[in-house]
């Protein structure tokens, strides 16, 4: 854990960038606090308070009085590089060096909720904040405030009387809560939720006209934004490459010998550098011509496809005419595509004339077209009339045959 020179040094140094400099040079807080003026004044980096406060003459026994305080309090400190150290302020542009706390740091894993308001809220606002905060942290989310008075507090008390865990980001220093008619509330908080501060104690001494400075964070830190490469088409190799030229990671789906087929996030999107691009990828498959088979029979459809590669989907009657089909005549798809066929029972189908005809010929022809060659007539003989005689029937019309059979008596 963090030692009396860490803490001496987080009370020290204004910004993370300077306390890095600082220890990249000097490597540890001892070493910094060991450092003669001179040494201190060489570090161009540093601001006059800051200056002033390193070589502050009462800097051992200011240390010394931090150290007491936070042994005395039960206070506990951790440096930003130590584990326990939260890490979400490890994205912080300007996070703690080192941290200070009292109570217990809540569950990393655990969902939170940072609650602010007015410090003279209404009684809406109170009754409000009461019963959010308090069924929020029954419900195992961490309320977060800032232990000020109004909505702050009533959060805070909100959450403890649900038995939830609360936690308080302190503007003071650690054990030095304000307003002061929280001291109870805070006391409460560190018995069965946790306070954290940057500053070991605001109470420290320093030279009279010394600049206190009060640090606000910056945020976290700036992510660069990048287009996401478009990579459609590519093979998982090429994709791959263009997408971490990009400063982007790259991740797949699908079968790696084919081609993308779509991203996520798509081409040409801003994203934060180093944002995950996932791709699936498709295998190219052997391609075939899609036959005809509008206008044929349900029977001789079937036949004709059977000898391709293709699935078939009837629709429609058991039996009939064929009278559409997806995917088109003509058109490339996948060898293993369904073929989706609408069968027609009473489909009109084109009659044909077999006057003259053999009766074997004629009976072929009629159930070719999809027609029913009439049952009565004898084997053989020729075809002298036919009812109809043209133009068209419905699908499997009964065509009423006269047979000259004169030759075959």
């Amino acid at each position: 854990m963090a030692d009396s020179y860490d803490c001496w040094l987080a009370c020290a140094v204004n910004t993370a960038e300077h306390i890095e400099k600082l220890l990249s040079h000097f490597q540890t807080a001892k070493e910094v606090f060991e450092a003669d003026e001179k040494e201190i004044r060489a570090q161009s980096f540093l601001g006059e308070a800051e200056i002033a406060y390193l070589t502050d003459p009462r800097k051992e026994s200011n240390m010394e009085m931090q150290s007491r305080f936070v042994g005395q309090n039960g206070i506990r400190a951790v440096r930003f590089d130590e584990e326990g150290y939260p890490e979400r302020f490890l994205s912080l542009a300007d996070r703690p060096y080192c941290i200070f706390y009292q109570g217990e740091l809540p569950d990393k894993e655990l969902p939170a909720l940072a609650v602010v308001g007015s410090r003279r809220p209404s009684i809406y606002g109170e009754e409000m904040t009461e019963d959010f905060a308090g069924a929020l942290a029954g419900a195992g989310v961490v309320i977060i405030s800032g232990v000020a008075m109004g909505i702050d507090g009533i959060s805070h008390k909100a959450a403890l009387q649900a038995g939830g865990m609360t936690v308080g980001i302190l503007g003071s220093g650690i054990g030095v809560p304000y307003p002061k008619e929280n001291w109870t509330l805070y006391r409460e908080m560190c018995e069965k939720g946790c306070v954290i501060s940057q500053d070991p104690k605001s109470e420290t001494e320093v030279a009279p006209g010394t600049t206190v400075n009060a640090v606000v964070s910056l945020g976290p830190k700036p992510v660069e934004q990048v287009a996401v490469p478009n990579v459609d088409g590519d093979s998982w190799s090429e994709a791959k490459s263009e997408i971490q030229n990009a400063g982007l990671e790259a991740a797949k789906s699908g079968d790696e010998d084919g081609k993308v087929t779509s991203q996520d996030p798509a081409a040409g999107e801003k994203v934060d550098k180093g944002t995950t691009v996932t791709v699936t990828l498709t295998a190219d498959k052997p391609q075939a011509e899609v036959p005809k088979v509008v206008g044929m029979k349900w029977a001789d459809a079937k036949k004709a496809l059977e000898k391709t590669s293709f699935k078939v989907n009837k629709t429609g009657d058991d039996d009939g005419i064929v009278t559409k089909q997806d995917p088109k005549a003509g058109e490339t798809v996948d060898e293993d595509a369904t073929i989706t066929v609408t069968v027609d029972g009473k489909a009109k189908v084109k009659v044909p004339n077999v006057v003259g005809q053999s009766v074997e010929s004629a009976r072929q022809a009629l159930t070719d077209a999809g027609l029913t060659p009439d049952p009565s007539i004898p084997n053989h003989g020729i075809i002298s009339a036919q009812d109809p005689d043209k133009g068209e029937a419905k699908f499997g019309t009964v065509v009423k045959l006269t047979v000259d059979s004169s030759d075959f008596e």
